[in-house]
């Protein structure tokens, strides 16, 4: 009897990649735990599973408690199997690959089975050869069926839009709104700043802005989404924001308001619930197969559920981040603080983004938005209206040279405005 066939080193592989970096799952969704040939990877696996749904950590401890029939050190051999995480989309084809063929291999007993039993009307052992088939592989031929039909329509529907776009005289990128901010699908673009700069107000403007003609997912971890629409509001409007949050202007007023903020944003959803940043992957993926994903905005990295120190946690929702982009092939905007103890007196740098070269290495773009009048030591600028520099530090989709914009905006005014040239008294 021959050995139905497995790759023992490919499930090691698969496993041993998930335990150096657990956010792997994503790039093997499709994998089951009953797709591995031995007994003790599917239990691995499955405890992976569920602590991954639970937001628990994976690691060697919390995967072998209640595992049975084995040592931990089999999960430190694990680890070492996986050259790298990074593929694990080829270590779980194989695995399904094996998976499916002792399925057809069994498939094909059962219709060897039935083909010998004559008690069995001819048309109807064909029928049932068919069933077996159709439920044992089936599935997996028409997914990728499907996978081909739709991807082949994706890139169909994309390339009309993108005409129809050329020929309007827009831009292929995503607008939103800045003349030097037009990003291009599969991009993480970082926008970073101290505490009180204003950064949220920017990406609630480039939100509104966008949603307009893209499909826009607005993630606030730090405001509720009645805070979050009341700016959007004021901005839509270019009207003062506290008029609106304190019940002063008149009931016709908010309802010309409130419809000018529809017609402006009719692409735009809200939400407003702390989630893990694999949690959010998992949302924006169901978002792009039902409705279509443009733009995701996350505001912003520190405060996402993660349970996580704040520097391996700003890598990691940087990572998952750049592979929502990549994934549902639309813009992210991930917003991210400095150091609350970083000098506001001084221009922040770039390497002292939290999460340091590994996060800035993600991203397609890095701007640092700082708000100029509060650099001057003698307070010279005290009465001057704020001008606001946004620093591009990074750029990897163009060759465009690093550069600065002016931006300048009134108090209780939840608009941002592009300044041509900066002030004369901006050295």
């Amino acid at each position: 009897m021959k050995t139905p066939p497995y790759c023992e080193q490919s499930e090691q592989s698969v496993l041993g990649s998930l335990l150096q970096e657990p956010d792997r799952i994503f790039d093997i969704d499709y994998m089951e735990s009953k797709m591995f040939y031995f007994e003790k990877h599917q239990e691995i696996f499955s405890k992976m599973k569920s602590l991954l749904d639970q937001r628990k950590e994976v690691d060697i401890i919390t995967v072998s408690t209640g595992v049975k029939e084995f040592d931990i050190g089999y999960l430190g051999e694990l680890i070492t199997t996986a050259f790298t995480a990074s593929h694990i989309k080829t270590y779980g084809s194989v695995v399904k690959d094996k998976y499916l063929r002792r399925k057809l291999i069994l498939s094909g007993d059962k219709i060897t089975s039935a083909g010998y039993n004559e008690s069995l009307d001819s048309v109807k052992e064909l029928e049932l050869a068919k069933s077996i088939i159709d439920n044992s592989i089936g599935d997996s031929i028409i997914d990728t069926a499907n996978d081909i039909d739709n991807l082949s329509n994706s890139v169909f529907e994309d390339f009309i839009t993108k005409k129809e776009r050329i020929a309007s005289g827009s831009s292929l990128g995503i607008e939103t709104g800045f003349s030097f901010m037009n990003f291009e699908p599969g991009n993480l673009v970082a926008i970073n700043a101290l505490p009180k700069m204003g950064k949220s107000i920017l990406v609630t403007n480039i939100a509104c802005n966008s949603s307009f003609n893209h499909k826009t997912l607005f993630f606030s971890f730090e405001m509720s989404k009645t805070e979050i629409t009341q700016r959007m509001i004021a901005h839509t409007n270019r009207t003062r924001l506290s008029p609106i949050q304190n019940i002063e202007i008149e009931e016709e007023l908010m309802a010309e308001h409130v419809g000018t903020f529809k017609r402006s944003c009719p692409n735009l959803k809200i939400v407003d619930i702390t989630y893990t940043i694999d949690e959010v992957y998992r949302m924006c993926k169901k978002e792009k197969a039902l409705n279509g994903l443009e733009l995701v905005v996350i505001d912003y990295a520190q405060i996402t559920g993660d349970n996580l120190e704040l520097v391996p946690k700003c890598q990691h929702v940087t990572r998952i981040s750049k592979r929502i982009a990549q994934d549902m092939n639309c813009v992210v905007v991930l917003l991210s603080q400095f150091n609350r103890e970083g000098k506001r007196e001084f221009f922040p740098r770039s390497d002292q983004i939290l999460g340091g070269e590994s996060v800035v290495q993600n991203c397609n773009q890095v701007f640092i938005l700082h708000n100029a009048t509060v650099s001057d030591e003698n307070n010279s600028t005290k009465d001057i209206e704020p001008i606001y520099i946004l620093r591009k530090t990074h750029d990897r989709s163009s060759n465009k040279p690093k550069a600065d914009y002016y931006l300048k905006r009134e108090q209780d005014i939840m608009t941002f405005t592009q300044e041509q040239y900066p002030p004369n008294w901006i050295s």
